[in-house]
């Protein structure tokens, strides 16, 4: 017979076992990925059409299995587009301690989001922040971004202006991350490449005037002008250089921030009935130079929505992707522990896979992988970044967005 001190022993060693069980190998009923997206205001022209392309990844991944044996669901939250907005949404996820965030979409939301992302640990994917200054972020590791930084940008547009015979230059930026980024790169390159830039004027997005903006950027006539801003605040822009006769004075280059194909119906149309701003255009992402999956979501996405993935749909797919593969691989539901997990499985050495199922069944049986998404190769360096590439684009005579040539960027 045993002693009751030998039985005792024995429950203690068996509780141990449970916990260390429990921890080494935790089981839960989902998995929660937060998305921080910009549903109201100036930025809202991409909320929903870019929560759809994260659900098509959701509903993906859930047919293949889930994660850790789990269901994995959305919690979307509205970011009303501003710094404030993102940072109480990073806020209310830290307080349901959702460890995976996907988004914010403009760079200064991002920059105020990861402010409390990085002192819970909590994961951040951006699928369109494209600020140089997140590049260097002391992010603590935990932020990263499935689109080109606006180093690329601004170079793309000064080459842009330098191949059309642009000697100088102005830019009207929105006074942000994003805004202030491009303009600082685009300055130098511009610059570099033999043109002059005139001035650099910045506004802010709540303003409901920008006369004196305008004013200010037409002084000196410079040969193009480079508008970097959002949908809703860039059309009062353009309506109000329009009425002023300096829109169709000066070429204008637009940032990827007004490919969208409500630019054109909220700037209106002229006394013949013709668009505005129709036949201007300026740089994006090239949505062409995709990833290996690229043709499978676009065609699953117009199959599901009956319209056509807009820019960043691709790149917010792959970062849901990214983030599930990611938390498969670190087999615990942490922030830290997954965003650490992230270049094991898409960076080379790796089997390259494309397809979902494929992917979380490799991490499964113990093998390397290296996913590869719809917006690219998914390869990250040291700083969370990808390499991406840039075309031109237009606003045809419907109103909608027509892609132009490549942009090589040396």
């Amino acid at each position: 017979m045993k002693s009751p001190l030998t039985i005792l022993t024995i429950i203690l060693v068996v509780i141990i076992l449970i916990f260390a069980v429990s921890f080494l190998f935790p089981s839960y009923n989902e998995i929660k990925i937060g998305v921080i997206l910009s549903f109201t205001g100036d930025l809202a022209s991409y909320g929903s059409p870019l929560y759809d392309a994260a659900s098509l990844a959701v509903n993906d991944i859930n047919n293949a299995g889930g994660v850790l044996g789990a269901k994995v669901v959305l919690v979307p939250i509205d970011d009303t587009s501003t710094p404030e907005g993102a940072k109480e949404a990073m806020k209310k996820m830290k307080d349901q301690n959702i460890q995976i965030v996907i988004g914010p979409l403009g760079s200064g939301m991002a920059l105020s989001a990861l402010e409390v992302a990085k002192q819970y640990n909590i994961l951040m994917i951006s699928p369109s922040a494209t600020s140089p200054t997140l590049t260097k972020a002391d992010d603590k590791n935990l932020f990263f971004r499935t689109v080109a930084s606006d180093a690329l940008q601004g170079k793309a547009m000064a080459k842009l202006a330098t191949d059309k015979g642009f000697k100088s230059a102005s830019t009207l930026v929105i006074d942000n991350a994003y805004g202030t980024g491009i303009e600082e790169v685009f300055t130098q390159e511009f610059t570099k490449l033999g043109g002059k830039v005139i001035s650099n004027v910045r506004y802010s997005s709540d303003s409901s005037d920008f006369t004196k903006e305008i004013d200010e950027i037409s002084k000196g006539n410079p040969d193009v002008i480079v508008l970097v801003g959002y949908p809703e605040s860039g059309a009062k822009i353009l309506k109000t250089a329009y009425e002023k006769g300096v829109l169709n004075k000066f070429y204008w280059i637009f940032s990827e921030g007004l490919a969208v194909p409500e630019l054109a119906n909220s700037v209106g149309k002229d006394s013949s009935g013709r668009f505005i701003v129709a036949g201007m255009g300026g740089t994006q992402p090239d949505p062409r130079a995709i990833g290996p999956s690229y043709n499978d979501f676009a065609t699953q996405y117009k199959s599901v929505y009956k319209r056509d993935p807009i820019v960043f749909a691709g790149n917010i797919y792959d970062a849901v992707v990214v983030a599930a593969l990611a938390t498969q691989k670190a087999g615990r539901y942490d922030g830290a522990a997954i965003a650490k997990a992230i270049p094991s499985v898409t960076n080379p050495p790796g089997d390259k896979v494309t397809d979902i199922a494929t992917a979380l069944g490799a991490i499964k049986a113990g093998k390397k992988i290296n996913y590869e998404g719809a917006s690219s190769d998914l390869t990250f360096d040291e700083n969370g970044d990808v390499y991406g590439e840039y075309c031109e684009w237009t606003i045809g005579e419907d109103g909608n967005i027509k892609l132009g040539s490549s942009i090589k960027i040396t």
